[in-house]
């Protein structure tokens, strides 16, 4: 199931979302906070991050 999610590309209410779950805030307190950007370059980093924990098991 998680294959076919991964074709689609996140949106940045979803990313808004998973990102701010992951920091333990509110998104509208993420929102306010941190430019598109920003979100962005941080979402990437948290990708590659798993990405290299994925590859360590």
């Amino acid at each position: 199931m998680g294959r076919e999610n991964s074709k689609r590309k996140t949106t940045p209410s979803e990313m808004a979302e998973k990102l701010a779950k992951y920091l333990g805030v509110t998104e509208e307190y993420f929102s306010r906070r941190f430019t598109k950007q920003k979100r962005e370059w941080i979402y990437s980093r948290l990708k590659f991050i798993n990405q290299r924990q994925e590859n360590r098991k």
